[in-house]
């Protein structure tokens, strides 16, 4: 009874309060535990919902999300006198007419041109010069070297870059650009072979140029670095070439052409835009070549608008014909628009038996019809193909044309 009656010690006091702390901290992990997960989880996702508002705010960017692609933007340099065929000749100067129409009587030494780092043509190593001798022009195999440089009259400047155009005595780039035809073509199996998606891969894209012949017409992809070097040696190289534009599939965006693409239910004014910035990548090409765009090639008024403009600016349109329902066609004869469909795509199946069948159903079609067309991507697989089958193409009655040698040009 006395131990009951005596005050605290000080270590009684100061265990009892341990006690008590001991208590209410039970107490508060007891009521935590009874806070649902969800109710934290959803603050958290509150709490990131509000920084992504105020970021949005802040940065104004309305293209945010688009793919992003560096282009390096040069300017072409001009030069007037250097058109339609860039040879020269060794002995005496002739104009470039004389010698394309292969009017002189003694065969002529001519030599590729190629621009420096500065623009400026000169003459290749001495080993590529060759004989031109116009009284062997079906036997002979030929190098022609095409423009390198724009033809200012045929150029408009834009806030992108240079744009083809018109020129005022009604001189299309078309025209211009393209690669003359042998007569020797006319009396043959025709056969066009248009390679796309060049100057992504450099690797692919050099290969192209050296080993393919140079009636192939190369179509180049507009996100390419570098497109006026590649333009330039592959116009050296004697190639027409095509711009590709990406257009709207059926299941965009899932399946994305890439930045800039024409889409069906936009506003002229916004594919305008767009438009502009893809045949600003070079210059010195005939004409555009669609990239995917199956739901665009179905719809007319989107077709309508775009082969306006290319029509205006005297270009060609070259629809791939990998979709049954492209309505290019009837669209292109209704605009007045320069228009070539391909008859089949060469390396739809990346096999060499299916590729090598390709090529042979493509013979036959010519055989058939007189001209048709072929494409095909710059696969390498594709490329070893193609220069095995062009080997002999001329010993087997099939002469490889641009793409500019499928049209009757006497039309516009």
């Amino acid at each position: 009874m006395k131990d009951l009656t005596k005050p605290l010690g000080a270590a009684a006091l100061k265990k009892k309060k341990q006690q008590a702390k001991t208590q209410r901290n039970r107490k508060l992990g007891s009521f935590m535990q009874r806070v649902p997960f969800v109710f934290m989880s959803a603050f958290l996702i509150f709490g990131l919902g509000i920084i992504s508002v105020i970021w949005v705010a802040v940065v104004d960017n309305p293209n945010g999300g688009e793919p992003i692609v560096n282009v390096r933007i040069v300017e072409p340099k001009f030069d007037s006198a250097d058109r339609d065929v860039g040879l020269v000749s060794v002995r005496e100067k002739e104009t470039a007419k004389s010698i394309q129409d292969g009017l002189d009587d003694e065969p002529t030494v001519l030599t590729e041109l190629t621009p420096d780092s500065e623009g400026v043509l000169e003459p290749l190593d001495p080993d590529e010069v060759l004989i031109y001798d116009p009284s062997k022009i079906a036997e002979t195999k030929k190098k022609i070297s095409l423009s390198t440089v724009g033809d200012k009259a045929l150029l408009e400047r834009s806030r992108y870059g240079f744009l083809p155009k018109v020129g005022e005595n009604g001189e299309k780039p078309l025209l211009a650009y393209s690669r003359p035809l042998s007569g020797a073509a006319a009396s043959k199996s025709r056969i066009a072979i248009v390679i796309g998606g060049l100057g992504i891969n450099k690797t692919t894209t050099q290969r192209t140029l050296s080993e393919l012949p140079q009636e192939v017409t190369l179509a180049f992809a507009p996100y390419a670095d570098g497109l006026l070097d590649w333009m330039s040696r592959s116009r050296s190289r004697g190639h027409e070439l095509l711009m590709q534009l990406p257009l709207e599939p059926f299941d965009y965006p899932n399946n994305d052409p890439g930045p800039r693409t024409l889409l069906v239910e936009a506003p002229w004014t916004a594919n305008e835009d767009k438009l502009h910035w893809l045949l600003s990548r070079m210059t010195n090409y005939v004409g555009a070549m669609n990239y995917l765009g199956a739901r665009y090639s179905a719809s007319p008024d989107a077709l309508g608008a775009l082969f306006t403009e290319l029509r205006n600016r005297g270009l060609m349109y070259v629809d791939d014909g990998s979709t049954p329902l492209s309505r290019a066609g009837e669209v292109a004869f209704d605009r007045k628009l320069p228009f070539a469909q391909s008859s089949l795509v060469i390396d739809s199946v990346l096999t060499e038996e299916d590729i090598d069948a390709r090529l042979l159903e493509l013979e036959g079609l010519a055989r058939d019809k007189g001209t048709v067309i072929g494409v095909a991507s710059a696969f390498p697989i594709t490329i070893d193909r193609l220069v095995r089958w062009a080997k002999d193409a001329d010993r087997r009655g099939v002469k490889l044309i641009p793409i500019t040698g499928t049209l009757d040009k006497s039309s516009f």
